[in-house]
């Protein structure tokens, strides 16, 4: 059976095109799973790090709040360090940044605020520690730094 060469041309553009548009589709399809996964993991990360609260309307605490909140927490630290140990906040920020960058996120300190200075809720409510949380955190990395909590205490 002989072949058309002309019709063979013609059918094999027409797959050429039908490959380039399921190719096109396909790196359409891949394109927007991983926009969606990367979203999915920069919105992960604002929440972890609490940029999500500088979007929710709470305020960050004023002068007079920080030295409040301070004092809360100095006095907390200081009942919780051991009698034989002078309080120091650069050892309980170290103690709280486990990994040693120099950097806590907003969960470190809350843990920090929750189990180490065991501060109940009913004493720093969790609105006033996102509020304190904003204060420090005036770049909004989502981060404090040694020096901006040392800052506080």
């Amino acid at each position: 059976m002989e072949l058309d060469p002309a019709a063979l041309i013609e059918r094999l553009a027409e797959l050429d095109r039908v490959l380039d548009n399921q190719s096109t589709a396909a790196r359409q399809y891949v394109s927007q799973r991983n926009r969606a996964a990367g979203d999915a993991v920069r919105a992960e990360k604002d929440m972890r790090r609490r940029r999500d609260v500088a979007r929710s309307g709470v305020r960050p605490a004023d002068a007079a709040e920080m030295a409040e909140l301070s004092a809360i927490l100095r006095d907390a630290h200081r009942a919780t360090s051991p009698p034989w140990e002078s309080p120091s906040w650069f050892k309980l920020f170290r103690r709280v940044d486990v990994n040693g960058s120099g950097l806590i996120s907003f969960d470190e300190f809350a843990k920090m605020v929750r189990s180490l200075l065991k501060l109940p809720t009913s004493l720093l409510s969790e609105s006033r520690l996102e509020a304190l949380w904003l204060a420090l955190d005036a770049d909004g990395s989502g981060l404090i730094s040694s020096g901006e909590f040392g800052k506080l205490m």
